[in-house]
């Protein structure tokens, strides 16, 4: 029987990385009620105002991330260029 030996891979700190940066993310994003009464009284901001930053944030955030999906798609979609070699 063989052994492997799993050695630890820094793709790992990656994807914690990755995980805890989207959890604060959205953890700030469903938090904005909370945070509704403190933001108009040090910005002092109205009501309509304070409630248009954030559905700017929100409509931004949409169509960036289709942005980036998008050339990511593109990325690992596009045809790669092969040498044809004849008689092979």
């Amino acid at each position: 029987m063989i052994k492997t030996i799993h050695r630890f891979s820094s793709g790992y700190i990656v994807v914690v990385s990755a995980f805890f940066i989207i959890m604060v993310s959205f953890g700030l994003y469903g938090t904005f009620g909370i945070f509704f009464k403190p933001l108009l009284d040090d910005f002092h901001w109205t009501r309509a105002m304070t409630s248009g930053a954030y559905s700017l944030s929100m409509i931004l955030h949409g169509v960036l991330a289709l942005g980036i999906v998008g050339i990511i798609l593109a990325a690992l979609l596009r045809p790669t260029k092969r040498l044809a070699a004849p008689g092979a």
